[in-house]
């Protein structure tokens, strides 16, 4: 049980007393932490009471670290790529990435929008436009997502529209 977690534990009820808050009994999670009208509340009442919540916030710290690690992995590959070249990484990116990446025609942004609009939603001459730059651009349930997000906002979403359709 951590300290954290007995240190934010507040008895709000007048007939309840906090036992004690001592490191054997961090330890042992089985021990009563508090009392009320008798009936002990023990460290594994609390944790089976906020286990799904601990578990997903567990899930997105991983995710969290993870994605931070990969970007990190990404910006010292770019720095020692640049430096190999004898460039700043911006002049790279705009050499490998932006330099080769083709602008969007009209046709294709006819097609993608005839071939969509039913599951659109917003102004047409702003999706357009926001295809036509290139603008990263999700669409979920017809809902569009602009620009780059990270993963839990697209998490987020999609949780919402469930709900919105049951």
């Amino acid at each position: 049980m951590s300290g954290a977690l007995l240190d934010g534990l507040h008895c709000c009820l007048c007939n309840s007393r906090i036992l004690s808050f001592s490191p054997a009994l961090q330890a042992a999670a089985s021990e009563a932490l508090a009392e009320v009208n008798g009936v002990p509340i023990t460290g594994v009442e609390v944790e089976k009471a906020i286990g799904a919540q601990l578990a997903k916030l567990e899930e997105q710290i991983y995710a969290l670290k993870r994605q931070k690690l990969e970007a990190l992995i990404d910006q010292k590959l770019l720095a020692a790529e640049a430096a190999k070249r004898g460039m700043p990484v911006a002049v790279l990116l705009d050499a490998e990435v932006t330099g080769k990446v083709g602008l969007v025609t009209e046709q294709e942004i006819e097609s993608f929008y005839q071939a969509n609009k039913a599951r659109l939603q917003g102004e047409e001459a702003q999706i357009r436009e926001q295809v036509r730059a290139g603008t990263p651009a999700f669409f979920i349930n017809g809902r569009m997502v602009s620009g780059a997000q990270p993963l839990e906002s697209f998490a987020r979403l999609i949780e919402d529209e469930l709900a919105r359709a049951r």
